[in-house]
């Protein structure tokens, strides 16, 4: 039988991963929300800005000691400076870049557009536009989808549980406040086409929760956190077409064990959101250090830091790291 070679995400190590630290360009300047409205910071309180750039440099040491670091304002071409200034550099919701470009372990060289919900935040789609042209990346260009964000998106894989003895590459996609629920065979129609995905598994998300990331995640090949109460119900779409399926119990037949977070602990502080640096190593925040804990008692490392202004802007690590897997040693 062929060795299971598990590229989730999860599982790998990124080549390189995009941030951005919005006080660099003093993105959080009060002058703006009054010019521009609130909505132009979708933060759920204001942050103390010189707090959070302690806390997102303490964040990107730890995310160095596992892989290369590049900060997205680096990517941007210089001819191009002048025309994305307004969207990277005063739009403090650039914090998480995880968004408006997606990538996939097992495709490296390919990326997926963010289609972004909240007017604020569509004019990064053409940041990212020039950041993957710059990478050399290929896009695959997901039709009649609607809105789409990257913090829904979470790549899997699985091999040799339940009716499923082959590898099997998973989208799990959560759809409610910002992703679209036509996202889910609009993902599939067009992955499935170019080779890339098996199956979508569609996830329901209670209306008050804004992204999949915040109250699901794989954390390895038989763990998952996550909070009960944000899933509504879920759909698998697949060659043989669609179909109600619950996914907790999906994913739990396919041999994961599940912690759980409460609406507190995955809401307000983000428990069960992570960066994944391959290895079954985690970076987390450290406001609910039951879950990591916890995770840390089953043989994972976990790092954790002091997130408790980043948390203001509703996101985790995850939300403020993009991987970049081309050029990835195996």
């Amino acid at each position: 039988m062929k060795e299971f070679h598990d590229e989730s995400e999860h599982a790998i190590t990124p080549a390189r991963v995009i941030v951005h630290d919005p006080t660099l360009y003093d993105a959080f300047d009060g002058s703006r929300a009054r010019t521009e409205g609130p909505a132009a910071v979708l933060f759920r309180e204001e942050p103390d800005a010189a707090r959070l750039a302690d806390q997102h440099a303490r964040f990107v040491s730890l995310l160095e000691e596992y892989v290369p670091v590049v900060r997205l304002g680096d990517l941007v071409p210089p001819e191009h400076r002048n025309h994305a200034v307004h969207s990277f550099e005063t739009n403090p919701n650039f914090l998480f870049t995880h968004d408006a470009l997606i990538t996939l372990p097992w495709a490296p060289e390919i990326w997926i557009r963010g289609a972004m919900r909240e007017p604020v935040r569509r004019a990064e789609t053409a940041v990212v536009e020039m950041v993957a042209t710059a990478l050399a990346l290929r896009e695959i260009v997901i039709e009649g989808g609607g809105y789409l964000e990257g913090g829904d998106v979470i790549p899997l894989m699985t091999a040799g549980r339940g009716a499923e003895p082959a590898a099997t590459r998973t989208l799990l996609v959560g759809h409610g406040p910002r992703t679209s629920a036509a996202s889910i065979p609009a993902l599939y129609r067009a992955l499935s086409a170019a080779g890339l995905a098996d199956e979508v598994i569609g996830i329901e998300l209670a209306p008050w929760r804004l992204n999949l990331d915040g109250c699901l995640f794989p954390v390895s090949r038989d763990l998952i956190v996550l909070h009960r109460g944000s899933i509504l119900g879920g759909v698998r779409a697949d060659r043989n077409g669609a179909a109600a399926v619950d996914p907790v119990a999906y994913l739990s037949d396919r041999g994961f064990r599940l912690i759980e977070a409460g609406r507190e602990e995955s809401f307000d502080n983000q428990a069960c959101n992570f960066f994944c640096a391959g290895n079954d190593t985690l970076i987390a925040y450290g406001m609910t250090e039951r879950i990591n804990d916890e995770l840390r008692a089953a043989g994972l490392t976990v790092r954790s830091f002091d997130g408790s202004e980043l948390v203001k802007g509703n996101g985790g690590p995850h939300c403020m790291t993009r991987p970049l897997y081309s050029g990835r040693r195996s």
